[in-house]
């Protein structure tokens, strides 16, 4: 019975990672066709991406408190309508509305991670919680996958407007697939538990406190900013910088984000049985940053060039998730995985505000899209050899 929790578990979680992350891809990836239609700079990617991750910093506090009460998978549920509606008001073609759209895909995506974590810490061994976290973070590089892949392929056939409005349909039926399966994985929700402002703060409160968190916390911040830019400026990149068409950029998006995926398994699998999860993290920042420094400095060679740089970065920077969650988990308190995943995920988010909006900013003004691949390189590295020196128990 606790074997079938955990298969189920994982695989709704996946499903729910992936539709989060594809949400907040999407607008960026197929951005070069929104920039021709509407006659904007791609400085507007990077304001877009500010803006949801800003929403998402406040909601993956917010969240906390709904989780005990209504149970963590009822808010991932809430949290998949809402960035449905988000996709088909983005399809409406204006910038006001694409304002309107940022922030409700922020709302919903923040407290994904931490509902998914509440959930996953319950019913994984400790012993495995490093693999399964991983392997329920494939859902981001997954979501990258089909940001990357179906979504360019399908603004050849709809358009790019009538793209986000069929890709939020598979949103409102995720909702459904999944509520058979919501009495029992909710079954320690408290329904008399009140919902308090107090709620917001409880997350900070646990992040702060503890120094193994808040290492964890600064590791996400910085790691999730790398992979941010990466994320939402590849494929602006590739076809706006180094001349590549938008459906070949795009396949590179797709093939580094593919690596993700066995990536997280691959690093989970050696987190659980031969390397301390520190140690792993520390590796993987020092890596991330070679791949970033190679993207900016040796993209311009040749295809071959690109693909390793990117694959490489898919196989790091977009596969450190799982270690580092199912290492927050561990060190929470018992039933509060959640929350103090949240508190995790507010700093990671912070970073998904400031290093799009700079990065936009930059190329706004200069026109120049290696430097951002660059800054963002240094502070990885730093917190990688950190890691390495400092193995914190």
């Amino acid at each position: 019975m606790l074997r079938s929790l955990i298969t189920i578990s994982v695989a709704a979680m996946l499903v729910q990672q992936a539709l989060a992350t594809m949400s907040n891809l999407v607008v960026p990836v197929i951005a070069p066709a929104i920039i021709a239609d509407l006659g904007i700079g791609a400085g507007y990617v990077g304001a877009f991406s500010a803006l949801t991750y800003g929403a998402a910093m406040v909601s993956s506090l917010v969240g906390g408190g709904f989780m005990l009460r209504y149970g963590a998978l009822r808010v991932s549920q809430a949290c998949i309508v809402v960035t449905g509606i988000g996709l088909a008001v983005a399809g409406g073609g204006s910038l006001a509305l694409f304002a309107v759209a940022a922030i409700l895909l922020g709302l919903g995506s923040g407290p994904s991670t931490p509902a998914s974590s509440h959930i996953l810490a319950r019913f994984a061994p400790p012993r495995l919680a490093p693999f399964i976290f991983s392997v329920k973070q494939t859902g981001v590089p997954l979501g990258g996958v089909l940001a990357g892949a179906l979504a360019t392929a399908l603004v050849a056939v709809f358009g790019w407007q009538g793209t986000l409005v069929v890709l939020s349909l598979a949103y409102f039926g995720f909702v459904l697939v999944v509520q058979p399966i919501r009495a029992r994985i909710d079954d320690d929700r408290d329904p008399h538990r009140p919902v308090t402002v107090g709620d917001v703060g409880r997350p900070l409160r646990a992040v702060l406190w503890e120094a193994r968190i808040r290492e964890l916390a600064i590791a996400s911040c910085v790691y999730t900013g790398a992979q941010i830019v990466f994320g939402a400026f590849l494929v602006v990149y590739l076809a706006k910088g180094l001349g590549y068409s938008l459906a070949a950029a795009g396949t590179i998006y797709a093939v580094a984000q593919g690596s993700g995926i066995i990536g997280r398994v691959v690093l989970g699998w050696v987190a659980s049985r031969f390397v301390a999860p520190r140690t792993l993290l520390g590796i993987l920042g020092v890596a991330m940053a070679a791949a970033l420094v190679a993207i900016a400095l040796l993209g311009g060679r040749d295809t071959g060039v690109v693909v390793a740089a990117c694959l490489a970065f898919g196989l790091t920077g977009v596969s450190f998730q799982g270690v580092l969650l199912a290492e927050v988990a561990r060190c929470a308190p018992p039933g509060l995985a959640g929350l103090v995943t949240g508190g995790v995920v507010f700093f990671a988010y912070g970073s998904m505000v400031v290093y799009p909006a700079a990065a936009g900013a930059w190329i706004g003004a200069t026109g120049a899209f290696p430097a951002i691949f660059l800054a963002a390189a240094l502070p990885a590295f730093v917190v990688g050899v950190r890691f390495l020196v400092r193995r914190s128990v």
